[in-house]
């Protein structure tokens, strides 16, 4: 990915995921997502921004992190 094939509408903002997964089975907080980065666990994640300070997770990681914390059982 180029800076100019970034799409702020595709992407969420570490508060934007901790906000999406408040009301589910497995919510996390700030430092959780954090914590996960540094151990190379949770959805892809993006460095952006002057020195990559900014982090955004394109949506579809997330959807594909989701769908493997869900598993039905057939």
């Amino acid at each position: 990915m180029t800076f100019s094939d970034f799409r702020p509408e595709d992407h969420l903002t570490p508060q934007q995921l901790v906000e999406r997964w408040k009301a589910t089975p497995f919510p996390v907080a700030l430092v959780t997502l954090a914590r996960w980065r540094g151990d190379g666990r949770g959805p892809a994640f993006v460095k952006a921004g002057h020195n990559s300070t900014r982090i955004f997770y394109p949506i579809s990681a997330v959807e594909a992190y989701e769908q493997t914390l869900y598993t039905p059982n057939a």
